[in-house]
């Protein structure tokens, strides 16, 4: 099911309790589903500037925010180097992507 983001931007989402069409909804990705991804290599994907970096051991969370203001925690592996003001490109499936009712 197509969702559409703040920014007129569409993401496809697994619906849970869904109405119709049209129906205002929040859209949920764990951060470990989330990929850093090459052009079209992901059914969704968005372009998102790196705001910063935690390292926690064994994977660090990049802060990135979306081109409509969203800001996403990343898991990635400690080996991932980006730097801050990055733009990278953010991709993930529909099945690790649910949209609930707002």
């Amino acid at each position: 099911m197509p969702s559409r983001l703040e920014g007129r931007r569409t993401t496809r989402a697994t619906p849970i309790d869904i109405g119709t069409q049209g129906t205002s909804c929040q859209v949920a990705i764990r951060p470990e589903c989330i990929r850093i991804a090459a052009a079209a290599e992901e059914e969704n994907d968005f372009e998102a500037t790196v705001e910063g970096r935690i390292y926690l051991g064994d994977h660090l969370r990049l802060l990135a925010r979306l081109d409509n203001g969203q800001l996403l925690s990343v898991k990635v592996g400690p080996e991932t180097i980006t730097t801050e003001a990055q733009r990278i490109r953010l991709g993930w499936s529909h099945r690790d992507c649910r949209a609930f009712p707002a």
